[in-house]
């Protein structure tokens, strides 16, 4: 979370009205910590980076890597991204 803010900030500092973030959230040391930890980060980045600057995000998750259920629990986090809550998704 402090290198992305750290990024963002200089980003922004130096002139840029909008940012990009693609990646693999499975991919680096937060994934190595499990689902849990990504879980944490994503309920973090969005209240702390993501509603405070010009950032459009999308992370990208292996689903041989983690579960559908573990999908939901990580779309759950972003409650104002979908028009109907990631809840109903449930059956």
């Amino acid at each position: 979370m402090e290198y992305f803010e750290t990024q963002f900030v200089a980003a922004t500092g130096g002139g840029a009205y909008s940012l990009r973030v693609v990646g693999d959230v499975l991919g680096g040391r937060l994934g190595k910590q499990g689902m849990e930890a990504v879980v944490e980060y994503e309920l973090g980045y969005e209240p702390h980076l993501a509603h405070r600057l010009p950032v459009v995000t999308l992370c990208q998750y292996d689903l041989r890597r983690c579960s559908g259920q573990q999908v939901l629990d990580v779309l759950k986090c972003h409650k104002d991204d979908f028009t109907y809550p990631a809840e109903r998704l449930l059956i």
